[in-house]
Formats: C-alpha cells, sequence, structure tokens
C-alpha cells in the first residue's frame, strides 16, 4: 500500500519538472539574444559595416551618416554587443593613430563622446526591451551629454571647429568700407563671433544637443532599417502611425514650460537648463504624435494625394517656414489629449 501511495507522487514530481523544462525553455526563446550567434558572414558584416562607418566618419556630408552602417550590421548579425565593441575598438585605434602627440590629451573626450554614440545607437537598434520611442530618447540624452561634456572640456575639438565656423560666418558677413575698417552695422551684432558662439552654448544646453542627437540617431535608424529591409533582412513591424503619447505626459509638458517661465524671470539658470531640456523631450514625443496623426489622415487618401502632400511637407521643411511645419505637428499632437483624431484604441498602439 505505501508503494502504492508513493508512485502518484513521483509521477507528480516528474510532471513539474517537465513543466519546468518546458517554461525555462520559452523563457529563453522570450530573451532577445543580444549577443547573437555568431558565423562568418556576421563577422564579415560586422567588419565591413565598421570600416565603412569609420570612413563615413571622416568624409564630409556622409559624416551625418556613419552610424547607419552598424545599425544595418546589427540587424544582419543579429548581435548588438559584437558589433558595438567591434566599432568602439575600431574608433579608439584610429582615433589616437591620427591624433598627434599635442592633441592626444584632447582625443579622449572625443573618443567618449563616439563611444557613447556607438553604445547608444546600437541599443536603440539592437534592443527591445523598452518602446522605440523611449529607447530612442534615453540613447540621446546619453549622447547629448557626453557631447557636452567634450564641448566643455580644455581645447575641446568640437569647441574649436564651431569656433572656426562663427568666425568664417562672421568673415562673409562683415563688409568693409574703402578703408577696409568697417563693418556693415545691420550684421554687426548677428556676425560677431563671440556673440554668435554665446549663443550656441545657450541653445546646446538648453535642449539643442538633446535634438541634435536625437535628429542624428532617427534619422541614422531610419536609413539601416530601410537598407534592411531592402535586403530583406528586417521582419519587424513597428509602425509610427499607431503611436500613441503616455496619457499623462501632458502634465510633465505644462509643468515644464511653466517652470521655464517662473526660472527665465527669476534667473535660476541651472533649473531653468534643466526644464528646457524635460520640455524638449516632450515635444519630441508630442512631434511623434503630430506626425503619427498625419500619417493616419494619409492612409486614407489615394496615392495621388499622398504623393502630393509629401512633396508639400519636404517643400516646407526644405524652406524657411521648416519651423511652421514642427510647430504644427507639436499642437496637432498635444490636441489629441482632448480630440481623438485616431479611431484606434491606445491599449492597441504600436511600440514605436
Amino acid at each position: 500500500m505505501m508503494q502504492e501511495e508513493e508512485k502518484p507522487s513521483a509521477e507528480i514530481t516528474e510532471t513539474q519538472s517537465v513543466k519546468i523544462e518546458v517554461s525555462d525553455t520559452l523563457l529563453k526563446k522570450q530573451k532577445p539574444d543580444l549577443m547573437g550567434q555568431m558565423t562568418i558572414n556576421s563577422i564579415v558584416t560586422i567588419l565591413v559595416c565598421t570600416a565603412v562607418s569609420m570612413f563615413f566618419m571622416r568624409i564630409g556630408i556622409f559624416s551625418f551618416f556613419y552610424l547607419a552602417p552598424l545599425g544595418f550590421a546589427v540587424i544582419a548579425s543579429g548581435s548588438m554587443w559584437y558589433t558595438f565593441f567591434t566599432a568602439a575598438i575600431a574608433n579608439f585605434i584610429f582615433s589616437i593613430s591620427v591624433s598627434s602627440p599635442e592633441s592626444q590629451s584632447n582625443v579622449w573626450f572625443y573618443v567618449l563622446y563616439i563611444t557613447t554614440l556607438f553604445l547608444g545607437f546600437t541599443w536603440l537598434i539592437g534592443s527591445g526591451n523598452l518602446r522605440t520611442t523611449y529607447r530612442l530618447i534615453i540613447a540621446s540624452a546619453a549622447g547629448a551629454g557626453a557631447f557636452l561634456i567634450e564641448f566643455f572640456s580644455q581645447n575641446s575639438l568640437f569647441y574649436s571647429a564651431f569656433l572656426d565656423i562663427m568666425e568664417t560666418i562672421s568673415e562673409i558677413f562683415t563688409v568693409p568700407d574703402a578703408n577696409s575698417v568697417s563693418v556693415n552695422p545691420i550684421f554687426q551684432n548677428m556676425t560677431d563671433s563671440e556673440s554668435m558662439m554665446d549663443f550656441i552654448i545657450r541653445f546646446m544646453l538648453r535642449g539643442g544637443a538633446l535634438f541634435s542627437i536625437l535628429f542624428l540617431l532617427f534619422i541614422n535608424r531610419s536609413i539601416a532599417i530601410s537598407l534592411s529591409r531592402f535586403t530583406k533582412k528586417y521582419k519587424e513591424e513597428k509602425r509610427m502611425i499607431t503611436f500613441f503619447a503616455p496619457q499623462n505626459i501632458i502634465w510633465v509638458f505644462t509643468g515644464a514650460l511653466i517652470t521655464i517661465m517662473l526660472t527665465g524671470a527669476l534667473k535660476i539658470e541651472i533649473i531653468e537648463i534643466l526644464a528646457w531640456n524635460v520640455f524638449v523631450v516632450c515635444c519630441i514625443i508630442y512631434l511623434a504624435q503630430g506626425s503619427a496623426i498625419l500619417m493616419h489622415f494619409m492612409e486614407q487618401r489615394g496615392t495621388g494625394f499622398k504623393i502630393g502632400i509629401s512633396i508639400l511637407i519636404i517643400t516646407l521643411l526644405l524652406s524657411p517656414l521648416m519651423l511652421g511645419v514642427f510647430g504644427a505637428l507639436l499642437i496637432l499632437g498635444v490636441l489629441e489629449n482632448w480630440i481623438p483624431f485616431r479611431l484606434q484604441k491606445k491599449n492597441q498602439s504600436g511600440r514605436f
């Protein structure tokens, strides 16, 4: 009798162990493989894309797109960390080798900035733990912080480059008289290189650096995904058209705006700078929501209408009315807190 009673318990224990093994297997499958299964093709892809990235980084206008090859490498190889370490090591070796002995002390902050961008961008492409929007903001904040550290370091490479650009612009708008000593009074205040650098610094601290890095990451991510779709490497569907901003973000947006006005009047610069950066993040989220609304309306129209509106938007973005387009999208995104422009339920929205 005792032996017969022990059999069911033994069967239950065996069944439980099988269930645990099955559940562990499912959990392993659900976790993203950030290291990826490396093959010869994956290694070659990472090496080639890293070389292209290093080349783009130092070739004129292509320097705006040097992250895109790394994004393609992450998608094609399935490895975030191998791509990051390969790019970071290559950039470190190349930056140190091309720098002069006098300027090597300045290169370290530049290497820190580029390494931070590499890490943020590969994480943006390769990780799926957070919504794309949140990953984009976090990566941009990290990149902006690293950029500002480099920018305000002693003998900064970026500061020297910006100063040279400002001096060149100042010389272009300088109009000498017969004695070559006077300056056009219309542009005198606008073209003073020191005044322009002060404006650049204020702009960078008050969300300009954050927005610039975010725009850089967004453009490169879009290019990488487009290349991956063209080569049939990208299968994930996260459409921006289904994006909805978090409901409570409107209170953060309002609080940041009020804080900016109060701290500006009271001359509390540190809190004002922090409030500006929070305000810029909220604006980016509502710009995304406004763009999603526009895409939703365009999807319901014919092909000719879509092409016409797309051409109009591109024309406006390349014109002095660019800020007006951004302002309209921002207002549209904010208004959706009270006006349901889209019929989709927010719990059915995509994870962009």
